[in-house]
C-alpha cells in the first residue's frame, strides 16, 4: 500500500525562507545601548561592580562604556543581611553523646538593591526599582572542635578541612564564596530585568 503524502516536509523549509525573505527579527538589536555604571556605593572592594560590568558586557542588548555613555546604570546598595537556617546538635567530646547545644551551620546570604537607568542630562528614565537576592551555604563552625577535627586510628589529631575535597570550609572562607556567587546572581538578575523591560 503506498504511504500517504505528507505535506510538512515541504512547509517547514519553506516557513524559514520565508522568515528570511522577509527580515525576520530575532529580537537581537544590531546596536546594542551602551552603559556607563559608576562603582556602587558601600562596594568597598569593587567586587559587586566588577560582576555587574561582566554581566553587561556579556548581554547582546547592552553594552558597558567607561565614559560618555547616553545612560548610566545606578546601583544602590539598600540592605545586605545574613541569617542561620541550618543549625547541629554538639556532641560531649568524652561520651560522643548528641547534647542539646545548637551550633549554626548553615547561612542565608541576601542582597538588596535599588537599580535605576539615567540620562546623561540626570533624568531617571527606567526605575528605581527594588531588586533581591540570596544565596545558601554550608560552613565548618570553628567552635566546635568535633566538626574540625577527628582521631583516626592511630590515635591522632586530624583536620576534618584537609579531607573535605572543598566541600567544607570555615565560616569566613564559605562567606566570601558566597558573596561572590550572591553578587554574580544579582547582577545577572539586574542584566535580565533591564533586558526585559528596556532592550529595544
Amino acid at each position: 500500500m503506498q504511504k500517504p503524502f505528507s505535506i510538512y516536509p515541504v512547509l517547514i523549509p519553506l516557513y524559514f525562507l520565508t522568515l528570511i525573505s522577509c527580515s525576520y527579527n530575532w529580537d537581537i538589536p544590531e546596536d546594542p545601548i551602551c552603559l556607563s555604571i559608576p562603582l556602587i556605593e558601600k562596594d568597598t572592594k569593587g567586587a559587586f561592580t566588577k560582576a555587574l560590568v561582566q554581566k553587561v558586557s556579556a548581554s547582546p542588548y547592552f553594552c558597558y562604556a567607561f565614559q560618555k555613555a547616553p545612560l548610566r546604570l545606578k546601583v544602590n546598595l539598600v540592605e545586605e543581611r545574613t541569617e542561620k537556617i541550618g543549625f547541629q546538635r554538639e556532641k560531649e567530646r568524652s561520651s560522643n553523646r548528641a547534647i542539646r547545644l545548637l551550633r549554626p551551620v548553615e547561612n542565608r546570604d541576601t542582597l538588596l538593591v535599588e537599580v535605576s537607568l539615567v540620562s546623561a542630562s540626570d533624568k531617571t528614565v527606567w526605575g528605581p526599582f527594588l531588586l533581591q537576592e540570596s544565596v545558601d551555604y554550608d560552613y565548618a563552625d570553628g567552635d566546635a572542635v568535633n566538626d574540625l577535627a577527628f582521631t583516626d586510628q592511630t590515635g591522632q589529631r586530624q583536620t576534618t578541612l584537609q579531607f573535605s575535597l572543598g566541600q567544607l570550609e570555615g565560616l569566613f572562607p564559605a562567606k566570601r564564596a558566597a558573596k561572590k556567587r550572591l553578587y554574580q546572581k544579582m547582577a545577572q538578575k539586574i542584566v535580565e530585568t533591564l533586558s526585559l523591560d528596556y532592550a529595544p
